[in-house]
Order: C-alpha cells, then structure tokens, then sequence
C-alpha cells in the first residue's frame, strides 16, 4: 500500500484475511484500502469482519465510524464513535469525529465538549486552537469558503444548511484560548 501498488496489496490482504478470518489487522488494513480509495461500504464489510474477530478492537470501531460518515450515515457513525470510546475512553481521533457527526446533526451543546476533548491529549494541547479546521471541514462539505466563522448548521444525506457561527450555541461566550 505504501508504494502505491494497491491492487497487489488488496490482493495480499484478501489472501491474508482467506488464510487466517481471525487476522484482525489485515481486515483493519483492508478496510483503509477501500476507505482511501473511496469505497467505503466495502471498507465498511472489512472492519465488520475484523470486529467479528475482536469485537473491542477500538481501532476497527473508530473507522467504522469513518466509512460510515463517509457514506453520510450519521447516526451509524455516531453509534461506532460512541462504542469506540466506550472500549477506549481516551481515543482522541475518536472524541474529535464524533464532534463532527454532532455539529453535523446541528447538535451544537453535545458537540463542543467533545471538539474540546482533544486539549485533554498531549498531542493536542501543544498547538495553538485551529478551529479554522471547523470552517474547512464544513465548507467541503457545503461547497463554500468563508474567512469567517461558519458552519453546516444541520446537515442531511441532501445538503447542509449552514449559517454565522455563534460561541453561544455552544455554551460559551468567547472562544477557547
């Protein structure tokens, strides 16, 4: 997969996962072929197929939670974040796309505390607060570019209706430092 030879690596990873249905990290790296390669109701099946191997795998969740979104599913999606920190309370990536799926739905209070779980994670509290990463993540998915702060307010599997950020949907007053 590293050297682009995709075609030989799904191969390998079929015939691994043949060879040996319990080889949880073969589905796992299956299910990231199809996913990057934008099929992702087949990445779906594989993590599937590795969650039956080990049902707490909280990596085999988290990315079942990612084909899921990006087959604009969310409330699936949601359900395989949830469970993915259920099993790993701390999985940061996990916190982080569940905000997503939630700011999404339009469901801003539950939403930030997660998207402000990430300043609980090492690798987070080090860098300045990027919330441009809310306004770039919402405008590929509205097909806009704003400068300012805005957002998909309620999204469906028929389009997003977005309007100005406010703070206060949140909870808060001013933005995180």
């Amino acid at each position: 997969m590293a050297q682009g030879r995709l075609d030989e690596a799904r191969a390998s990873l079929e015939r691994a996962v043949a060879l040996d249905p319990g080889f949880v990290e073969a589905h796992g790296n299956l299910g990231n072929l199809w996913l990057n390669t934008g099929s992702p109701s087949k990445a779906e099946s594989a993590y599937q197929r590795g969650l039956e191997a080990n049902p707490e795998h909280p990596d085999l969740r988290y990315n079942l939670g990612r084909a899921l979104y990006e087959q604009g599913r969310w409330d699936d999606a949601e359900a395989a974040f949830r469970d993915t920190i259920r099993v790993d309370a701390n999985h940061a990536l996990a916190h982080w796309n569940l905000s997503h799926v939630l700011l999404l739905q339009g469901r801003f209070g539950e939403a930030w505390p997660e998207y402000e779980w990430r300043w609980q994670c090492p690798g987070f509290t080090t860098q300045l607060p990027n919330l441009g990463n809310l306004n770039t993540f919402v405008s590929t998915k509205t097909g806009t570019a704003s400068t300012d702060w805005s957002f998909a307010g309620k999204a469906s599997k028929d389009g997003h209706s977005g309007h100005r950020f406010d703070p206060t949907l949140f909870g808060k007053t001013t933005m995180p430092p």
